[in-house]
């Protein structure tokens, strides 16, 4: 079986319904995500925010290292 149907078929695919005005935050380290078909809304604009940097990192990581 090829990897791209093996990831298909895989009971641990999970589906997560994301409501008008929400957003999911995933860390792409640990998912391996995609995304089902994408319907507009007529009233709602799509905007792709994508955020770099360090989230786990403690606070007085950055302030030893500066």
């Amino acid at each position: 079986m090829s990897f791209p149907d093996a990831i298909e078929t895989s009971k641990g695919i999970l589906s997560v319904p994301v409501p008008v005005g929400k957003f999911l935050l995933i860390n792409n380290l640990f998912w391996l995500h995609g995304r089902d078909r994408f319907t507009p809304h007529p009233d709602l604009r799509r905007e792709l925010m994508r955020q770099r940097g360090y989230f786990a990192y403690a606070t007085h990581h950055y302030q030893t290292h500066q």
